[in-house]
């Protein structure tokens, strides 16, 4: 499958998670309700590097299971498309980042097809964009969520 073949895909097979009531439990923080209402004020094709932001300042790591499930079509998309994160970083790296530090029950909700479509992503990252993975030292990551993933 081609990267463009990947997105699409990605759209139709995680149709099954609506936008979440919430995308993170704002009992955490000030922080988490700020991330909150960032997310909810934007519909799923206007999510992009802004929202994200990056290793410091991201939403990524405190999205509830569904939440997940709703972004991963745009998650998939910035990777695969190589965009950067607000710090003007390849997302590639946080997309594995956020997966590989993930608590395993954000995946609990994921069909087979997704789980596999998600697998063609990290495959495809590996192929086309392992000189950047590499460069910053996330190939050992890429190949676990990989071994993950299979």
């Amino acid at each position: 499958m081609t990267k463009e073949e990947i997105i699409a895909k990605a759209y139709k097979v995680f149709n099954t998670f609506n936008h979440p009531l919430h995308f993170v439990d704002t009992q955490n923080s000030l922080e988490c309700k700020d991330y909150e209402q960032m997310l909810q004020s934007c519909e799923l094709h206007e999510i992009g590097p802004e929202q994200v932001g990056h290793a410091g300042w991201s939403p990524l790591p405190y999205l509830l299971p569904e939440a997940l499930g709703y972004l991963m079509p745009r998650l998939i998309e910035m990777a695969l498309n190589n965009m950067h994160n607000s710090d003007g970083e390849p997302f590639v790296l946080d997309f594995i980042r956020h997966l590989l530090l993930a608590p395993e029950n954000q995946y609990y909700g994921f069909t087979g097809e997704q789980s596999s479509l998600t697998l063609a992503a990290l495959n495809t990252i590996k192929l086309e964009m392992i000189e950047i993975v590499e460069f910053e030292g996330y190939k050992k990551d890429l190949l676990k969520l990989i071994d993950q993933f299979s």
